[in-house]
């Protein structure tokens, strides 16, 4: 009997501790072993990220030289859905428009500097920005070179056809007498002419490069039978 009395006590004591135990410490492991097995569900089976609404935006440039002989030139383009451009030249922002409900604009971009050029631009609303491909404009403000080293001016010939040669820059376009002549990749060209005129013939050499720089020269060249 008194044997039976200390399992009971003993089994009650037993009892107490478990219910202590899974009070004060069993409650914690199984909310953390449910938050590992969370997580790692989390990473299995990731939340899909809900996309933004799409933002229809529109900047467009045109208009944009290649090449021009001017320090100034017009740029035309549209920005639809955003209230202002801002104009970049060389990285350096140069000009500001304000679109006011318009969409089409005509700027005028100044300054160039002699050379190449980069220009861009970034149309802003509120929330978002856009900005246009970069733009490569070479500036060239002065005539290109234009020497005939044969025939001299006045020359004398007893030949109807004579060979012209010369030199000029590089990408640029040469005519004599209005017939297009081809141009190597050093600048040297090359025609052979028929004089039309016994004595005076006047022969016309004219050189126009990429940007319009014009240069022209005239050489007399005399036809003796």
């Amino acid at each position: 009997m008194k044997n039976l009395k200390s399992k009971i006590i003993f089994s009650f004591l037993i009892l107490i501790f478990l219910f202590y135990f899974l009070f004060n410490f069993g409650f914690k492991i199984i909310f953390s072993v449910s938050s590992l097995i969370g997580n790692l569900n989390n990473k299995i089976y990731p939340t899909p990220n809900i996309p933004k609404e799409n933002f229809i935006g529109e900047l467009s440039i045109d208009s944009i030289p290649q090449a021009t002989n001017s320090a100034n030139f017009l740029v035309q383009g549209k920005a639809v859905n955003f209230d202002s451009v801002y104009f970049y030249l060389n990285n350096e922002k140069i000009k500001k428009i304000d679109l006011e409900g318009e969409t089409d604009f005509l700027e005028e971009i100044d300054k160039l500097k002699e050379g190449k050029n980069l220009l861009y631009a970034i149309a802003k609303n509120k929330d978002y920005s856009k900005k246009t491909p970069v733009y490569e404009i070479l500036y060239k403000s002065k005539k290109p070179k234009l020497e005939i080293s044969q025939p001299k001016d006045g020359e004398e010939s007893l030949n109807q056809e004579i060979i012209i040669k010369g030199i000029t820059d590089k990408e640029t376009f040469i005519k004599i007498n209005d017939a297009p002549v081809t141009v190597d990749a050093l600048g040297n060209f090359e025609l052979t002419i028929t004089l039309k005129n016994e004595g005076e013939n006047i022969i016309q050499i004219t050189a126009e490069d990429i940007a319009g720089n014009i240069e022209t020269k005239e050489i007399k060249v005399f036809y003796k039978k």
